[in-house]
């Protein structure tokens, strides 16, 4: 024998559906906005991170610019100073 299901149990069961969908939904996009907050999080993370790398690399050359600078007058002068020597030598010889 059959069960027969009176309208205004079937508009019940559409609103129960229809409720649940609005949940999962809600709890969908909830869930897309935290997975897009943690993706902007882990972003800026990393843009801070080559940031701070870039500054890093920045600071290497700008060090090694001034070792370059000082090496270069270090050997100069050291040159200067032997050439100097030499030429007394020969001249007062």
């Amino acid at each position: 024998m059959s069960e027969y299901v009176t309208h205004e149990e079937l508009n019940h069961v559409e609103d129960n559906l229809r409720h649940e969908i609005k949940e999962s939904k809600l709890e969908l996009t909830g869930s897309i906005k935290d997975t897009k907050n943690e993706l902007n999080s882990s972003i800026s993370d990393l843009s801070g991170k080559i940031d701070k790398l870039s500054s890093n690399i920045d600071t290497k050359f700008a060090n090694q610019k001034v070792w370059l600078i000082a090496t270069t007058i270090t050997v100069v002068s050291a040159g200067v100073g032997i050439l100097s020597y030499i030429m007394n030598l020969m001249i007062n010889h």
